[in-house]
């Protein structure tokens, strides 16, 4: 089975470094709000053992081929989330795309920052040409997100998320290929100051 490098990636306010152990008690003092599952099927953790079990998940889809990384906030050394790349398929060069933020740290930039960060190293590193990503279709935070980020030809999967509770919810499905983030102009001057402050 084919694996992809997992490096460190950094920008001004972030650093994006693979998972390991360290990282389950900062996963688990965000995974415990309920309002971070506000757009998700599950319910909050309850213990840090449930986050553990979470993160020896993530660690079996490392293990199978996938890319994850935490989240650090540099100026106060804290996991404030996780980026991952899953279902890579490597004759056509693509990935789907999952990212997760401690409710304390949104509207302030970062999941945007984050997969900024995660988008450029699988396009312009690795040298792959697709990310997809999947969400609610109620979630306009990340709608507005991912519109900026350069994802188009969005296709709505009705029912295709079903709460703990029973309810079905539709998920929007969109796409983001390399040419248009790296032709995205509005991205670009983004990155040459928020993003490295220069």
């Amino acid at each position: 089975m084919k694996k992809l490098p997992i490096t460190e990636l950094e920008s001004k306010r972030l650093l994006l470094v693979p998972l390991n152990e360290s990282h389950i008690p900062g996963m688990f003092e965000y995974s415990c709000m309920p309002e971070f599952y506000e757009h998700m099927e599950g319910l909050p953790h309850k213990n840090i053992e449930e986050t553990t079990k979470y993160f020896y998940r993530l660690m079996d889809f490392v293990g199978a081929g996938a890319l994850y990384w935490a989240v650090i906030k540099k100026d106060i050394h804290k996991t404030i989330g996780t980026i991952g790349i899953r279902n890579i398929d490597h004759a056509n060069l693509t990935g789907d795309l999952g990212l997760g933020i401690s409710p304390l740290f949104w509207n302030n930039g970062f999941a945007k920052e984050t997969m900024y960060l995660g988008i450029d190293y699988f396009f312009n590193n690795i040298g792959y040409k697709k990310i997809y990503s999947l969400t609610s279709r109620y979630n306009s935070n990340v709608d507005k997100m991912i519109r900026f980020l350069g994802y188009d030809d969005f296709t709505i999967l009705p029912d295709h998320y079903k709460k703990y509770d029973g309810t079905q919810y539709d998920a929007i499905r969109a796409v983001l290929t390399k040419e248009n983030f790296n032709n995205n102009l509005l991205l670009k001057d983004l990155t040459k100051s928020w993003i490295y402050g220069k």
